[in-house]
């Protein structure tokens, strides 16, 4: 599978169910016959994105590979 993650300039709209606008986005594209291999990304994910200070590190780089290393780094963490 594959996969991307953005983050938004601006935060937007998506009828969130915190009601907050919305500004972190995590794509997984997964074939149609993989039924269970993304559901432990999925869980880490929930995690991660679950936790405040994750949210503000990740929000807090300025560049696409700070980016992408600050979510390398906050995904180690979580699935060790």
């Amino acid at each position: 599978f594959r996969s991307a993650f953005l983050k938004l300039e601006e935060a937007i709209d998506y009828d969130a169910m915190d009601g907050e606008p919305v500004d972190l986005l995590f794509v997984l594209v997964v074939p149609p016959e993989e039924t269970t291999a993304h559901l432990d990304v999925l869980a880490v994910l929930a995690r991660l994105f679950n936790n405040a200070e994750n949210r503000n590190r990740l929000r807090a780089q300025d560049s696409n590979s700070a980016l992408y290393e600050e979510l390398i780094g906050l995904v180690s963490n979580q699935a060790a």
